[in-house]
């Protein structure tokens, strides 16, 4: 991000609210459970509103898995210079059960509430 890296937070409203990358772009992968959950089929379009195809980004969610979906959509759809944060924000696990830290467990610094550049 020190590079000029924007960071894309895939994560949903709830969580981006409680903890995220300060100066990150939010748009939630998925849709609401109460409009039927899945992947947001206008997400890619929502991406475009942000930041133009050429921007280069990280992308990430919780723990790795929505931030791999997101990724493909972008790809698709013509984005080149992005990376995934693997771990997400929050952690995951290895194939072994071990630990990997994420953003918030690595002492970065984390911003509460929400963001100016949203889209949700």
């Amino acid at each position: 991000m020190a590079q000029g890296h924007k960071y894309l937070d895939v994560r949903s409203r709830a969580e981006f609210v409680l903890g995220h990358v300060p100066g990150s772009l939010h748009v939630p992968l998925l849709l609401p459970e109460h409009e039927g959950g899945g992947v947001d089929p206008s997400f890619v379009d929502a991406v475009l509103r942000l930041a133009e195809k050429d921007r280069a980004m990280i992308v990430g969610c919780e723990s790795g898995q929505r931030s791999k979906v997101a990724l493909a959509l972008l790809v698709s759809a013509g984005f080149e210079k992005l990376h995934e944060l693997g771990p997400g924000f929050g952690g995951t696990r290895d194939a072994f059960g071990r630990r990997i830290p994420g953003w918030a467990q690595c002492g970065l610094p984390v911003e509460l509430g929400s963001a100016d550049a949203s889209v949700d």
